[in-house]
Order: C-alpha cells, then sequence, then structure tokens
C-alpha cells in the first residue's frame, strides 16, 4: 500500500493520513484475508516507521517489526534535542517500548 498523498495515491499526507492508512491495511489483512496478528510482521522504513510503531503498540500479539532506517521523531530528524515536545510528529522514541514483540532494526 502507499500512504495518502506519496506516490500514486490521492489524499493529502499528513501523520493522522498515514496512522489510518496503515490500520486500513491491517483491517484488510484481517478482514478480507482471515490473516491473525500472530501471523504479521510489520516493516516500516524512515518516516514508515511512525506509522509502523504506531500500529505496532497497539497489537501486542504481532510477530515481529522490521525497521528499516528509522526516525527516532520529526523533530530529532532535525534537530538534537532530547525530550519530546506536543508539537513533534512520528514520536517513535515514546512508542517503542510499548512493542511486545521481538524488532530488527537496520540501517
Amino acid at each position: 500500500y502507499e500512504y495518502s498523498g506519496y506516490g500514486q495515491s490521492s489524499g493529502k499526507p499528513s501523520e493522522q493520513s498515514t496512522y489510518a492508512d496503515i490500520e486500513a491495511a491491517y483491517k484488510c489483512l484481517e478482514e478480507s484475508y482471515g490473516t491473525k496478528q500472530e501471523d504479521i510482521i510489520l516493516y516500516g522504513q524512515s518516516v514508515g516507521s511512525g506509522p509502523t510503531l504506531d500500529l505496532a503498540a497497539r497489537l501486542p500479539r504481532l510477530r515481529a517489526v522490521v525497521l528499516h532506517s528509522p526516525i527516532l521523531s520529526g523533530l530529532r530528524v532535525m534537530y538534537p534535542v532530547k525530550r519530546t515536545y506536543w508539537f513533534d510528529i512520528y514520536k517513535n522514541i515514546d512508542k517503542i517500548p510499548l512493542v511486545n514483540c521481538p524488532v530488527l532494526i537496520i540501517h
């Protein structure tokens, strides 16, 4: 799948739309194909690590998560900040402790 506003996908790119997009892809696997959490390995690359971790933090029985060149957060990509601010996006650094399955991080 592609995120709204990226590639050939219609819509407007935003943090919230990427969360809705990955949720829709997961629901399709679950409802249309009968896929169980235990059989899913989520993959997210760069900015895609944001929606991937958001979903992974809410699914306690995933098989695994693969993060390829993930970001700590949107703000931390640009500045060496040490804390999370309310206006930051893709707060991966705060969500990663909520993931219950094995996580592979590659760069």
